[in-house]
């Protein structure tokens, strides 16, 4: 639309869209160049590091550049497969809502074009008596165990975690070596065959005439079970994979585990319906406070430290020199090195250190226990005093015969 002004130039009558603010443009930048962010991802992970060990070394660009790239592509690659794992029973919840297995959460609410109007009275009749609206209960929001309530996702899934380590208890102080690790298989394998069926089962004719059936409150809470039976397994075992004895676990089970899987899984089934970037911004604030508090980031980068040998490595030989060894000696002098008398070279043998970091001009090394806990003593050797290392392995737990009655 144009409109001619005085001097006889036509001007543009249409409103101009308002311009965004600082925060907005901000953001909408970091989102078209967001490939300036991942050399700071990196180092921000390498400071963390630094950080928890309570030690920085001094770099070269060299070696700069390769520790950054290393760390971004593991964290990253860990932090996706942490979040797929996370949300993968939350897509398989869509696609049973989508096939009318499970009830759909409800819509957003929305303004009644039929309410009656308050800024134009009518004269000419009288007005109503306005009764009160009924009280609706609500399904998703209520604290009632049923199909789609936060209860019903809290029982399903504290239940199907007891199970679990119900059957580890029982392998630990019952049932013969050996016998848990095939119930848990066992476990497993079940559940995951019945939650493919069920996915899959959805396009067969004879299921869908049955849904009516499948859709009560006992089938659809052993079919949720079920996705539980499924999903804790594979969630334990990125954390498995970047510490082999487990350690990490302990705060996945206590914390994300119990409140938060659970919690994360309802949200997005409550939000099912909601496509607007504020539903965005709710579902990425929500796995954003679950990655915090399960310690999935510090497991991840201690996880890609280790696999490639720059450090939080635990049971590790070192093979120094004669000068490295009397700085051991001089550092703790409780620790001894064993000298290699098979050939002229001078080199010794220190066993069984945690490795805190290899990155710089020293190895930063720490006695049994020393990365769990920081009050043990730790030191530093000089990178050229280190002949060798090597990894050894866990020490097998010798098996304690049962005594049985003549």
């Amino acid at each position: 639309m144009t409109a001619v002004s005085s001097d006889g130039t036509e001007t543009s009558s249409t409103p101009s869209e308002p311009s965004p603010g600082p925060s907005r443009r901000a953001l909408r930048s970091l989102a078209e160049h967001w490939k300036t962010l991942l050399p700071a991802f990196a180092g921000f992970a390498l400071l963390l590091h630094f950080w928890r060990i309570g030690y920085a070394p001094s770099l070269s660009f060299g070696d700069l550049g390769t520790v950054l790239g290393a760390l971004l592509l593991f964290s990253l690659g860990g932090l996706i497969v942490f979040i797929v794992i996370l949300v993968l029973p939350s897509v398989l919840i869509g696609y049973w809502i989508e096939s009318n297995l499970l009830p759909p959460p409800p819509k957003p609410a929305a303004s009644d074009p039929t309410a009656r109007r308050t800024s134009l009275k009518s004269y000419h009749h009288r007005p109503r008596a306005a009764h009160p609206p009924r009280a609706r209960r609500s399904v998703v929001f209520g604290w009632h165990p049923r199909a789609g309530s936060l209860p019903w996702f809290m029982l399903a899934a504290i239940s199907t975690l007891l199970a679990y380590v119900g059957v580890l208890f029982a392998g630990v102080r019952i049932w013969p070596t050996g016998v848990t690790e095939h119930v848990v298989v066992g476990m497993f394998a079940i559940a995951l065959v019945g939650v493919l069926a069920a996915t899959m089962s959805m396009d067969i004719p004879q299921v869908r005439r049955r849904l009516r059936t499948l859709r009560r409150t006992r089938w659809q809470f052993a079919l949720i079970s079920l996705l539980y039976f499924a999903f804790w397994p594979i969630a334990v075992l990125p954390f498995y994979v970047v510490d082999g004895e487990l350690r990490a676990v302990n705060t996945l089970m206590a914390v994300l585990a119990v409140l938060f899987v659970p919690f994360v899984h309802w949200m997005l089934y409550a939000t099912y319906r909601i496509v607007s970037m504020q539903g965005m911004w709710v579902r990425g604030a929500m796995l954003g406070l679950v990655l915090f508090y399960s310690g999935a980031p510090l497991a991840i980068l201690d996880g890609g430290l280790n696999a490639f040998g720059l450090g939080m490595m635990r049971r590790v030989d070192l093979v120094l020199t004669g000068r490295g060894c009397e700085i051991v000696h001089a550092a703790w002098p409780e620790r001894i090195c064993t000298p290699d008398h098979r050939g002229e070279a001078g080199a010794y043998r220190l066993e069984n250190v945690e490795v805190l970091t290899r990155i710089g001009a020293h190895v930063y090394v720490a006695v049994p226990g020393g990365i769990d806990d920081d009050r043990l003593p730790r030191a530093t050797i000089p990178a050229d005093e280190v002949l060798s290392w090597h990894r050894t392995a866990a020490p097998v737990p010798a098996a304690t015969d049962v005594p049985t009655n003549p």
